[in-house]
């Protein structure tokens, strides 16, 4: 036993398995100055029936499970977006509802539409990198704290790579645009008279 598996036979695993003659994976070891993407390439052609794995992100090729996982996870993350989206919009609409006499104010004193519609759009674009700041420092303070498990840092081991900050951001600033594009048209659209009946 070593790090939660077991060594065995081959014959002994098979037999237990009930697959005989089946060997569902073989580990490469690449001499120090061979290319392993060229090893790879060599094994895929001389073998066409096996897939050869040369990074963790390319097991999904040999494993189902892996694909299942890759869609939920990409349903979840949509579902997230949007329940997101939903959020930053019904706190922009508030925002709008309880500024409306102010919004009056500035169409009143010379305010074009468009720049209530920039201000708008930037003040939920600052609360949304704010959320995204908390949300990345949240997520890698999770994740190590889910590796000091030891049956899960076995399997596991959290990488920060720089791409994965950047996207977290850009969806930041997305979800910002996407929950501020119906407060902003509706604060276009009142008229300065309106705004300052508003009560």
């Amino acid at each position: 036993m070593r790090d939660s598996g077991a060594i065995v036979p081959l014959d002994t695993l098979q037999e237990m398995s009930a697959r005989q003659d089946v060997v569902t994976a073989v580990h490469v070891t690449v001499a120090p100055a061979e290319d392993p993407d060229e090893v790879a390439a060599a094994i895929e052609s001389d073998f066409p029936q096996l897939a050869t794995i040369r990074d963790v992100d390319e097991y999904s090729k040999v494993d189902q499970g892996f694909e299942i996982l890759d869609a939920a996870n990409l349903a979840i993350s949509l579902l997230a977006v949007g329940i997101g989206a939903i959020g930053v919009m019904n706190t922009m609409i508030m925002s709008v509802f309880e500024r409306t006499r102010e919004i009056g104010i500035l169409r009143a004193v010379g305010w074009r539409g468009s720049r209530i519609l920039r201000m708008i759009a930037y003040e939920s674009l600052l609360l949304c990198l704010i959320a995204a700041g908390f949300g990345i420092g949240l997520g890698v303070l999770a994740s190590r704290a889910v590796v000091l498990v030891p049956s899960i840092s076995a399997f596991l081991t959290p990488a920060y790579p720089p791409e994965i900050f950047v996207r977290a951001i850009v969806l930041g600033l997305v979800v910002g645009l996407l929950g501020a594009a119906y407060p902003a048209a509706r604060a276009v659209r009142l008229s300065p008279m309106e705004a300052l009946r508003y009560e």
